[in-house]
Parts: C-alpha cells; structure tokens; sequence
C-alpha cells in the first residue's frame, strides 16, 4: 500500500509541477454583425460619406455626390466585404472591397479593391425624432 501511494505520488509530481504555456498575443476580435447595422458617418480615404448597412445585406453609400448600391457582409475574420455601383444595370460597373474590422476600431486600409485607402467608420449617423419643426415651421413625419 505505501509503495503504490508513493508511485502514484511520484508519477502525479511532474503533471502538477508543469508549467503554464506560453501567453499569446489577444486577437482583436471581430464585431458582431448586427452592432455594423445602421447608418454611419465615414470617410473614405479621406473624403466624408454616409454609409448604410442594412440588416438584410443591402449596402449604400453617398460618396462624393455620388450614389453607390449593393451588398455588404462580415466574415468570420472581422472583413467587410463591400460588392458596390453607381451604374447597377452595367455588368462591368461592379467594384469589391474588403476592409478588415475590429472592436473598437471600425476601420482600416482596404485589403482589397483600393491602394492606399482606409474607411473608416466614425460613428451613427444622428437621425431626426419621430417629428420634428423644420425652420419654415412646417412639421415632418420621419417614415
């Protein structure tokens, strides 16, 4: 009986005495997909948009007096991947984006679909109240 308690303290001495492993560096991990949801004030290599990601992956962005429409997703990597025009009937007209996004950092350089470019989503659009008084005193419905 002693001498199997003592192997068995023996062969339980290493496993206890084994040291912690290695720390690793935090990965930022990526937002969840409904807090991207919404409209956002943003810049585009350096130029201030309105960007819309809808819940049902239609994307929208007013860019320099310009209209694009199309899609938007998230991938498990924290990458919004942006398929965008101003001309949707032109096959040809088609561009894609890829921009990686991280909590705490809604932005950075596209990966894909530019040189050079971050976008960088600042914060939610404000949007009016329910109803609100325009200067000419006129009163307005949002819908």
């Amino acid at each position: 009986m002693l001498r199997s308690s003592l192997l068995l303290l023996l062969l339980a001495l290493p496993v206890s005495a084994a040291p912690a492993p290695f720390p690793t560096a935090a990965k930022s991990r990526a937002p969840a997909r409904s807090t991207l949801v919404g409209t956002w004030e943003a810049k585009w290599g350096g130029v201030r948009c309105l960007i819309t990601l809808a819940a049902n992956g239609e994307y929208t962005c007013e860019w320099g007096g310009l209209r694009y429409v199309g899609s938007w997703s998230l991938d498990r990597d924290g990458r919004v991947l942006i398929t965008e025009s101003t001309r949707p009937d032109e096959a040809r007209s088609w561009r894609f984006h890829t921009v990686r996004i991280s909590r705490g950092s809604p932005g950075g350089p596209l990966e894909v679909g530019g040189n050079d470019l971050t976008i960088q989503l600042e914060r939610p659009a404000q949007r009016p109240s329910s109803n609100f008084s325009t200067a000419m005193g006129r009163r307005y419905t949002a819908r």
